[in-house]
């Protein structure tokens, strides 16, 4: 149990922890923890390719011909379940040793499985 010395010390701190406040800070606080991209808002990350990502959509778009903003808000998860998915599965494989298949890396592998 704290103490009431402890519970105030406690709440003047949280007061000078508001997060950031800069336009610029905001943005680098936005995408904290998307080095894998794999949480948070989607994106396409700087080391894939903008155009195959657009290309997928495309082609879903032409299948599909949404016509109503949900048909079209579908399609869009549909592209970006399916970038994600193939990432997750790079992002695992990339764990494996190449010569036997074996986990290499077991604490990433076990975060890409999550």
């Amino acid at each position: 149990m704290s103490t009431q010395a402890q519970v105030l010390a406690n709440q003047a701190n949280a007061q000078k922890s508001t997060g950031p406040i800069t336009e610029t800070g905001k943005a680098n606080s936005s995408i904290n923890r998307r080095d894998h991209g794999l949480g948070g808002k989607f994106t396409v990350l700087p080391c894939e390719d903008q155009t195959e990502y657009d290309a997928l959509l495309g082609n879903l778009e032409t299948e599909f011909q949404p016509a109503t903003p949900t048909e079209v808000l579908l399609v869009e998860q549909m592209a970006e379940s399916r970038w994600t998915r193939d990432r997750a599965l790079r992002l695992q494989q990339g764990t494996l040793d190449p010569n036997t298949g074996e986990i290499a890396d077991e604490k990433k592998f076990a975060l890409y499985q999550r």
